[in-house]
């Protein structure tokens, strides 16, 4: 990781944790056109309403991503536990440490 990415996770950790997991390879392609980077903003309205449709562990990877961005997802740990697979489930605890600012 560069000196920068680490610099730039140190100041938006909630930045960088949610579009980590909103990168994840199993939804990355239908979740980039709601991340807007030059702005640092994600359309959490129009992610939440397209992933209506989506698996429950696609949307729970959504949810989760939103919590970590400034609450508001509601997403269940019981359901984190249960639902993810290991792949997903590890990319989850590697974004928790990222929102409390530390990148390993």
């Amino acid at each position: 990781m560069t000196t920068q990415i680490i610099h730039q996770t140190r100041r938006h950790p909630e930045w960088h944790a949610a579009t980590y997991l909103l990168s994840t390879p199993l939804i990355a392609d239908r979740t980039a056109a709601f991340i807007h980077a030059a702005q640092r903003e994600i359309d959490w309205g129009g992610l939440r309403e397209a992933s209506r449709s989506w698996s429950c562990g696609e949307r729970l990877l959504v949810l989760a991503a939103q919590d970590m961005w400034r609450g508001g997802g509601n997403v269940s740990l019981y359901d984190l536990l249960c639902t993810l697979d290991e792949g997903n489930f590890d990319r989850l605890l590697a974004a928790l440490r990222m929102r409390r600012g530390r990148s390993s």
